[in-house]
């Protein structure tokens, strides 16, 4: 589960801004990993993620197909746009640009990250989620990385 102190609470509460069911789907993805071994290895997938939640629907939803996908790319784009685990967030984006890359084909292209669903679901392809290799109590906690796979 999420510890509500050292900072975490404001992760909670940012969460909830996203979405109040948002703390607990992350409290479900982290309690797989280090209750069920679920999710192994350094860093997994956010498709991984999303087809887990949408299999298991740990929060009870109709549509879960629609509405883990839509929670988990939001989260993503809040992530970019201000949103920390320890800071507490009023929603307003700090970003005033957005992402240049390069492409498979070794094109440049460009995101605007107030763009929402390009953005959104970019993100959603190139971010993984990484755990710490080791967890107690007081440090359960994972990671969102940039990946180009």
């Amino acid at each position: 589960m999420l510890d509500t102190t050292s900072g975490s609470q404001a992760f909670v509460e940012n969460c909830e801004l996203i979405n109040p069911r948002l703390p607990r789907v992350w409290r479900e993805v982290v309690s797989a990993h280090f209750s069920h071994g679920q999710f192994d290895g350094a860093t997994t997938s956010m498709r991984e993620v999303r087809d887990w939640l949408i299999e298991r629907n740990p929060c009870g939803l109709t549509r879960p197909e629609a509405k883990y996908p839509y929670m988990l790319k939001e989260f993503l784009r809040a992530s970019c746009c201000g949103l920390t685990a320890s800071t507490l967030w009023d929603g307003r984006s700090t970003v005033s640009g957005g992402l240049l890359t390069i492409d498979a084909d070794d094109k440049l292209v460009a995101f605007d990250a107030l763009d929402s669903e390009t953005f959104r679901s970019y993100l959603f392809d190139h971010c993984r989620i990484g755990f710490s290799d080791t967890s107690s109590a007081m440090d359960i906690n994972f990671r969102i990385r940039f990946s180009r796979r």
